[in-house]
């Protein structure tokens, strides 16, 4: 029975990290299109991410944790918990770039790391939540 469960975890972080480079590409798609047709920068990076974001949960919603839930709810959940993964991924790189004095790109690496490991964990555990 266990090694049922493991694999039904594994199954579920697999497809969110291919959610999270599908929601990459489009994020990027989005920062650099606008920017071409002559939007700043910053203002470019801010659609990118929210679209990223709203890309991100419809995609985890449906296809990967296959919730049933109130969407309002969820997503409302779900931009909380991305905002935690981001405070985790910050106070990593924090910890590790001025503290430990680890380079700043590995430190950079395992910030990633962080963000995505709480990103999923709150995302299976308190949003979508069956």
């Amino acid at each position: 029975m266990k090694a049922v469960k493991d694999t039904y975890i594994s199954e579920h972080l697999v497809k969110y990290l291919a959610i999270g480079i599908v929601n990459t590409i489009v994020g990027y798609s989005v920062i650099f299109s606008l920017m071409f047709f002559g939007v700043r920068p910053d203002i470019s990076n801010a659609c990118g991410y929210a679209v990223g974001i709203i890309v991100s949960f419809i995609l985890n919603k449906r296809y990967n944790f296959r919730s049933y839930g109130k969407s309002y709810q969820e997503f409302f959940k779900f931009v909380v918990s991305m905002f935690a993964a981001y405070l985790m991924n910050l106070a990593t790189l924090l910890i590790c770039w001025k503290q430990l004095k680890v380079n700043p790109y590995a430190s950079q690496i395992i910030a990633g790391g962080a963000y995505v490991l709480t990103g999923y964990t709150l995302s299976k555990v308190w949003v979508f939540r069956n």
